[in-house]
């Protein structure tokens, strides 16, 4: 009996995400915030919410890494933008707080995009230190840009 070793509780899962792809999207994210007149810390997990890259922004704060890492694997695992989640993080939300108490790491508000190829989750990007529509904006234009560089790698 053969087994999908990539079979989650999610869905399928791709585990492409490298070093090369994440640094398509940290390039990707600070030229979206340089353009927009900001600076961002990034981080880029794998499709496990697995830190695969963290680059922080200067002059940024001491919660920089847990805050964009946060965003990043919250989009990963449920595999959404983290502007949609903002409603999801209310106290008397039964959702929410399963989610909280299952990974501790989730941070529910803008900046956070899962990255996919085929309907399959290869990893995701989470941006911080802008302003909530900056994040992410930055999150969003650098997950496309990853996308687009996954496609052209396993087009060959």
């Amino acid at each position: 009996m053969t087994t999908n070793q990539n079979r989650g509780v999610l869905g399928d899962y791709a585990p492409e995400m490298t070093q090369q792809l994440a640094e398509v999207g940290v390039r990707a994210a600070q030229q979206r915030a340089k353009e927009a007149g900001g600076t961002t810390s990034v981080v880029v997990v794998d499709a496990a919410g697995h830190l695969v890259m963290f680059v922080r922004a200067d002059k940024r704060g001491v919660y920089s890494f847990e805050m964009t890492f946060g965003r990043a694997s919250a989009a990963a695992a449920l595999r959404r933008r983290t502007v949609e989640l903002e409603g999801l993080a209310t106290p008397i939300n039964p959702r929410w707080v399963y989610y909280q108490n299952l990974i501790q790491t989730f941070v529910p508000v803008p900046g956070g995009c899962p990255v996919a190829h085929d309907g399959k989750i290869i990893g995701a990007i989470g941006c911080g230190g802008d302003t909530a529509e900056q994040d992410q904006a930055s999150a969003d234009f650098a997950a496309a840009e990853m996308e687009k560089a996954y496609a052209k790698i396993v087009s060959g």
